[in-house]
């Protein structure tokens, strides 16, 4: 997961303050465990330190100063590429996918348009590739790599299936 871009999603839909990003991120996100605040506070950092989000403090209650945040120009032509451009290999795989279309959903980017469906159907085309050469490589192999084939094929319908809702016209 690119928790990046899912920090540029959140931020996508209003700026905030960390600890409020860092909420707003938890109820967006189906995570399997809660991600550390000091992480996002990292991510922040790093997304200003790119040119991606802006920045400037703010003075809370009691006087405290805080910092809020939001999305730049760049921050969001870099969201949009990222979530409408798939790249093949690992990096597209599982969890991925998966929050690149949800994502999506909620940036309200989908339906995608014919133009933006075109990389995913390649995708899509990829997938279906390497299942049936995961389905064809049945012979002769010990019980650990059945296994772990057999965990990439139950992956790789999942996606298939998702991604086969996702680009028909």
């Amino acid at each position: 997961m690119s928790l990046k871009h899912a920090v540029l999603a959140v931020l996508s839909e209003a700026p905030g303050h960390g600890y409020e990003i860092h909420a707003r991120l938890m109820k967006f996100l189906p995570l399997p465990r809660p991600c550390d605040r000091s992480r996002v506070y990292a991510v922040l950092v790093g997304l200003e330190q790119d040119g991606w989000i802006s920045s400037r403090k703010e003075i809370a209650g009691a006087g405290r100063v805080r910092r809020r945040y939001w999305l730049s120009n760049r921050g969001q032509y870099c969201l949009r590429q990222w979530l409408l451009e798939p790249k093949p290999g690992v990096e597209l795989l599982r969890r991925s996918l998966f929050l690149r279309m949800a994502l999506m959903e909620a940036l309200d980017l989908y339906p995608l348009s014919a133009d933006d469906r075109r990389p995913w159907r390649l995708v899509l085309a990829r997938r279906l590739r390497r299942r049936d050469e995961l389905v064809g490589r049945s012979d002769q192999q010990d019980i650990l790599h059945q296994l772990l084939r057999q965990r990439e094929l139950a992956h790789i319908e999942a996606e298939i299936r998702a991604l086969t809702e996702w680009v028909r016209d």
